[in-house]
């Protein structure tokens, strides 16, 4: 992206942000921890190939839920039309970015609330340039943060992709424990709240799973494995 491009919605942003806590026709004083929950950000600036808009994360402060929510705004690039918010308000945005045509803008949100864990490659979402309205979409097999190939064929992301597990083996008291209670048991003294115990080691491939690398068609299908690292 161009340096003025840049320059300019950093600029726009610190004049929203000054106006926000500093309406016109007040005098000026220091900051109260009260403006903080006005505070607005503005990050991750992604421009759209044709140089037309700007499409970035805007970043406020929900002082009664005590959370921060994260929404997907665009904007023209020259500053014509007013900005907007573009992601559903439901969902904590990051990472925009577009396809090379610019028919796609991509970017990951995910429900408040869930965990990461808990969304298994959903929190990727695409909207069609031309209908910026319509509510996002998946795109089947995208599993990861996406990157378009520069023909616009495909898309590539990475995931971890474990290893099968070595068989467990439980001594006789464990084995009676677990087939009669499947809830928490408190009956020996080495009791493991999440069957670990201990931290992974990020030398054990069974613990810290490597990235592999995946492709897809660019309209969606089976992801296919370019990498065996593991």
């Amino acid at each position: 992206m161009p340096r003025t491009h840049i320059v300019g919605l950093l600029r726009a942003a610190a004049i929203f942000v000054a106006a926000t806590l500093m309406p016109s026709g007040t005098e000026a004083r220091p900051l109260a921890l009260e403006d903080y929950y006005r505070l607005v950000t503005v990050q991750a600036p992604a421009m759209s190939p044709d140089g037309r808009r700007v499409a970035f994360i805007r970043t406020a402060i929900v002082e009664v839920e005590n959370r921060r929510q994260s929404e997907l705004w665009i904007v023209a690039a020259d500053g014509s039309v007013p900005a907007r918010r573009i992601s559903d308000p439901s969902l904590n945005a990051s990472g925009p970015r577009w396809s090379p045509d610019g028919q796609v803008l991509a970017f990951t949100g995910r429900r408040r609330g869930a965990a990461a864990s808990d969304d298994e490659g959903g929190s990727i979402w695409f909207l069609r340039a031309d209908r910026l309205d319509e509510p996002a979409t998946h795109i089947r097999g995208v599993e990861g943060v996406p990157i378009f190939s520069p023909d616009n064929r495909w898309i590539a992301f990475t995931k971890r992709v474990a290893k099968p597990k070595p068989p467990q083996y439980a001594t006789d008291a464990e084995r009676v424990i677990n087939e009669r209670f499947k809830g928490r048991a408190y009956e020996w003294l080495g009791y493991r709240f999440d069957q670990r115990g201990y931290l992974p080691d990020p030398r054990d491939p069974n613990a810290t799973p490597a990235e592999e690398l995946f492709i897809v068609p660019r309209d969606g299908g089976d992801a296919r494995q370019l990498t065996r690292l593991t």
